[in-house]
């Protein structure tokens, strides 16, 4: 079967970021810079009082019961509905978007070059 460049690409960087700490730090990299991630945000947990302020007790409530929130978690962001969704791995939130990372780096190679990881960009620009 014959791959394009896009899926030899694709195939080396999802084994290089196996490496979670290289694939959060370059989707958080990529993010600041072309926000390939839109309408969906997280929050570090302590800073849930802040993000919450001003609503009403009851309003907090619904926010966590209908959707799946632990106060012990680590990072939270607000689902598709306005509710509550906590986790502990940044992975897991990123993961969500690896098909739109790719792109974005593929498109945006050239200027991301000393700003992400250099495997990266040598993945990108040598195959």
């Amino acid at each position: 079967m014959i791959n394009t460049k896009r899926e030899v690409i694709e195939q080396e960087l999802k084994e290089l970021f196996e490496n979670t700490k290289m694939f959060v730090d370059t989707s958080m990299i990529v993010n600041s810079e072309y926000e390939y991630i839109q309408d969906d945000f997280w929050f570090e947990t302590e800073e849930i009082d802040e993000i919450l302020y001003g609503k009403k007790p009851g309003e907090i409530i619904n926010l966590t019961i209908y959707g799946n929130f632990n106060l012990n978690d680590d990072y939270f962001k607000f689902d598709g509905y306005g509710n509550l969704e906590s986790f502990n791995d940044l992975y897991d939130f990123y993961e969500t978007y690896f098909y739109d990372l790719i792109d974005t780096i593929i498109e945006n190679i050239e200027d991301l070059d000393g700003k992400i990881d250099s495997q990266i960009v040598d993945i990108v620009l040598n195959k």
